[in-house]
């Protein structure tokens, strides 16, 4: 028995796209999974970049143990003139080679204030204008109750209570400014930031950072690093948990 052979008209017809309705929810499923994963992917790059910066600020440590080691047990002051130079603490630490600039930058920071570099004797020294860690200024830093005491008083490590309480330095974010008198923690951008204070609100101090959800790292003379949420620095002092002065002065 014979069949017909069946015409190209009589084939069902083919599909070559989507319908208007299919396409309308393939593009919702993917709106939908973006909304979904976006937060988690910003959340666990931020979480990246703290990390990167907590390694930065233990390496920042290290060296200023060995600086310590090197002078007599004497930690950097946060300010000083070196053959007629002024000099910062991060600065001296480039400069003597004990680590290069680009530990000094937070890349957090880096987003909303670039760092500028030059080069100095073939080390990489940043720009004075551009500071994302501070130095302990009422501790290590030399710089007294005031913060403000010149020339600073060098701290020993002999003088030193508890090494796994006291802060060495920390993210630092700039306060009051002269031409503003609202207190700014989010706003980056200004010189003095190298000398962290938890007690002074002035252009003339940095202040604890809010950039790592809310909180900053901080690095601790015994060479251990932890974050800190800003209202927990800001809490009630307590020595025992987190301590800013070192007395009395060698």
């Amino acid at each position: 028995m014979k069949t017909s052979p069946i015409t190209p008209s009589a084939q069902a017809p083919i599909r070559l796209a989507f319908t208007l309705v299919e396409l309308l929810v393939v593009v919702s499923i993917i709106a939908l999974l973006l909304a979904l994963l976006l937060p988690a992917l910003n959340k666990a790059r931020q979480a990246a970049k703290s990390v990167k910066c907590a390694a930065n600020t233990r390496q920042i440590g290290l060296a200023m143990l060995m600086y310590a080691n090197d002078f007599n047990g004497f930690y950097p002051v946060y300010h000083q003139t070196i053959d007629g130079t002024d000099t910062r603490w991060d600065d001296g630490l480039a400069k003597a080679r004990y680590l290069t600039g680009n530990f000094f930058q937070c890349p957090t920071a880096a987003q909303f204030i670039p760092m500028q570099f030059y080069q100095e004797g073939g080390i990489t020294i940043i720009h004075q204008s551009f500071r994302h860690y501070g130095i302990d200024i009422h501790g290590i830093g030399g710089g007294g109750h005031s913060g403000s005491v010149w020339p600073p008083v060098p701290v020993r490590q002999s003088r030193i209570v508890s090494s796994a309480t006291s802060i060495a330095l920390g993210d630092s974010d700039p306060g009051y400014f002269p031409t503003s008198p609202v207190f700014q923690p989010d706003n980056f951008g200004a010189n003095n930031t190298y000398r962290l204070s938890r007690f002074y609100r002035s252009g003339s101090f940095g202040v604890p950072a809010i950039r790592h959800e809310e909180g900053g790292n901080y690095q601790f003379l015994d060479g251990h690093t932890a974050w800190f949420s800003y209202d927990q620095i800001n809490a009630d002092y307590n020595p025992d948990k987190l301590n800013w002065f070192f007395y009395p002065y060698p």
